[in-house]
C-alpha cells in the first residue's frame, strides 16, 4: 500500500528522527520543559493571543524570569544615555550648525522713471531683485498708459527684495535718497506730474519710523528744514507689477536707456543735490545691518 510505505519511509528517514536528548529523559525533565513552555506562553501572549509588542520587547530573556525586566529597562536607558553623547560627537566632527538665514524682505519706492530707479537700486550690494510697477492709487491692475496719463493716483514705483543679513532697510533708504531729488515736488528730473513724484511706501511701523528718521537726517545734511523735503512717506497699500517690457529695461536696452538718462539730466541734477556723497551712497559704515 503506497500510503503505508510513505509513512514508513518518513519514519525511517534519519532527518525526521527525534533527538534522544529530547525524546528520552526522566519525567522531571519533561515536566521542566512543560513549565518553561507554559511560562513563555504566558509572557508572550495576552488573553490567549500572541502579543507582538511583548514578544519584541521581551525576546528570549522571557525564559529566564527576572532577566525580562532588565531587558525592558536596558533599551530605554541606553537610548537616554547615548543620544546626547552622539549629538556631542556630531558637533565635534561637523562643527556647530550654521544659523538659519533671515528671509528676504521687501521695500517699495517711487522716484521718477522706474527704469532708472530700478537700475540704481538693483546694483546696491544686498539687493536681490528690483521690479518696476505701480503703487499709491486705488485703480486695480493699472496699465502704463493709465498711470502716465495722470489721475490714477499711482506712481511709477520699484519693489526691492533684499537680504537683511547683507543690507539693512536703513542702509537701503540711504541708497534711495541718493538717487532722487528730494526737493522736487512736481515730479523727478525731466518727468513731470504726480505719477513721477517721489514716495517711500512703508510696510509696518518699523519701516515707517526708519523712513521718518532718514528724512530728518537728509534734511540736516542738506541744511534744510524737514518740511522742505517733498518726498511723501505713506503706508503701502499694494504694489502692481508693470508690463514685462518695462522690466530690466536698462539691461535689455542699454543704448536707448543710456540716451534717455542723459537727455533727462538725471545724473547732472543728482550731482548738484548730493555732490560727492552721491558716489559714496553705500559705504561699509552705513551698510551695517541694524
Amino acid at each position: 500500500m503506497p500510503a503505508i510505505a510513505t509513512i514508513s519511509a518518513l519514519k525511517n528517514d534519519p532527518s525526521n528522527r527525534v533527538s534522544p536528548a529530547v525524546s528520552v529523559g526522566s519525567a522531571s525533565s519533561v515536566t521542566s520543559v512543560a513549565k518553561i513552555s507554559s511560562a513563555t506562553k504566558d509572557i508572550l501572549t495576552t488573553k490567549g493571543k500572541t502579543d507582538p509588542e511583548r514578544y519584541a520587547t521581551t525576546g528570549i530573556s522571557a525564559l529566564s524570569g527576572s532577566h525580562s525586566l532588565q531587558s525592558r529597562l536596558a533599551g530605554p536607558i541606553f537610548v537616554w544615555l547615548a543620544t546626547p553623547l552622539l549629538a556631542a560627537c556630531l558637533v565635534l566632527l561637523l562643527g556647530p550648525l550654521p544659523a538659519l538665514a533671515a528671509p528676504p524682505q521687501e521695500a517699495v519706492f517711487a522716484g521718477g522713471c522706474f527704469w532708472c530707479l530700478e537700475h540704481d537700486l538693483q546694483i546696491v550690494p544686498g539687493v536681490l531683485t528690483a521690479e518696476s510697477g505701480y503703487s499709491g492709487g486705488k485703480l486695480a491692475n493699472p496699465s502704463y498708459n493709465q498711470v502716465s496719463a495722470g489721475g490714477s493716483g499711482h506712481q511709477e514705483s520699484v519693489r526691492v527684495r533684499f537680504d537683511p543679513d547683507r543690507i539693512s532697510y536703513a542702509a537701503l533708504l540711504i541708497a534711495y535718497w541718493r538717487n532722487i531729488d528730494p526737493l522736487d515736488g512736481g515730479g523727478q528730473f525731466c518727468d513731470r506730474g504726480d505719477s513721477y513724484r517721489a514716495v517711500i511706501f512703508t510696510s509696518g511701523p518699523q519701516q515707517a519710523l526708519l523712513a521718518q528718521a532718514s528724512a530728518a537726517a537728509v534734511a540736516r545734511q542738506l541744511g534744510r528744514a524737514k518740511s522742505a523735503l517733498t518726498v511723501q512717506i505713506k503706508p503701502l497699500q499694494r504694489f502692481w507689477p508693470a508690463e514685462q517690457y518695462h522690466q530690466n529695461y536698462a539691461e535689455r536696452h542699454g543704448a536707448r536707456y543710456g540716451y534717455y538718462r542723459w537727455a533727462c539730466g538725471r545724473d547732472r541734477r543728482l550731482q548738484q543735490v548730493w555732490g560727492s556723497t552721491k558716489a559714496a551712497a553705500i559705504t561699509p559704515a552705513n551698510n551695517a545691518v541694524s
